[in-house]
């Protein structure tokens, strides 16, 4: 049966040979489907390559992000050469990456900020930092639920995505800092960095009891985008040396 048919209205159709576009594209519309127009790993989906990527968008009704993770979980079996043979491409130098990870984060500005709570439960929230590459700060309420979470678990995750579907992902530590007059100098740095903006908006003054700043020292830093996606491109990853 076709979704959107009405029973009344179904009629049955030959079975097209396994394998073939036709045997993945009516897969897809089957009324065993758990959510009609959204690929399940049981229906075993292969997007072959970018032609059937775009037929898979034309004709199935599947949006682009569930086309992406009908690729993917087509292609974890993948054995082509061109697909996943690296997991990374690692780079040992900040420097490396230093130039599109500042243009990404300016481009950007704001992040996904991931911590987690007493009972190891995610939360997410849009976060502004601002950056004095590879260690980040952020400007935020001291008593607010991420100070909560913080205080039991200091590791974060941040995600910068904008709409050309770039990424920067940033594995990091966070740590408070009380010292008057770093509080002070990165209350002037907001103003001047291109991704900042004037604490003002926020807080009185350096000295209001709410204005909270956190240092985040990332220990990885992954670039990545949608076109190196669907390329089989491996992410450049930065991690921090061990000491």
């Amino acid at each position: 049966m076709v979704v959107g048919e009405s029973p009344a209205t179904c009629t049955l159709k030959a079975p097209e040979p396994v394998g073939t576009p036709g045997f993945w594209k009516n897969s897809l519309r089957r009324d065993d489907n758990p959510h009609p127009g959204q690929v399940s790993k049981a229906s075993s989906v292969r997007l072959a390559d970018d032609a059937w990527q775009a037929q898979l968008l034309e004709d199935s009704g599947l949006s682009r992000a569930e086309a992406i993770r009908a690729s993917l979980l087509a292609s974890a079996d993948d054995t082509s050469p061109k697909r996943w043979q690296n997991p990374e491409v690692a780079v040992t130098e900040f420097a490396e990456i230093a130039v599109e990870f500042r243009r990404r984060i300016e481009k950007t500005q704001w992040a996904s900020m991931a911590t987690v709570d007493s009972r190891a439960r995610p939360r997410g929230r849009l976060v502004h930092p601002v950056w004095e590459e590879p260690v980040g700060w952020l400007a935020t309420g001291r008593h607010s639920f991420k100070a909560q979470h913080l205080g039991r678990n200091p590791y974060v995750s941040l995600a910068y995505w904008d709409q050309s579907h770039e990424q920067v992902y940033i594995e990091c530590r966070v740590a408070w800092v009380d010292d008057d007059a770093e509080r002070q100098r990165l209350w002037d740095l907001y103003k001047t960095k291109p991704e900042g903006y004037p604490l003002e908006q926020f807080f009185k003054a350096p000295t209001h009891p709410e204005y909270g700043l956190l240092r985040i020292e990332p220990w990885r830093i992954e670039l990545w985008n949608f076109n190196e996606l669907f390329a089989g491109t491996a992410p450049t990853v930065w991690r921090m040396p061990l000491e």
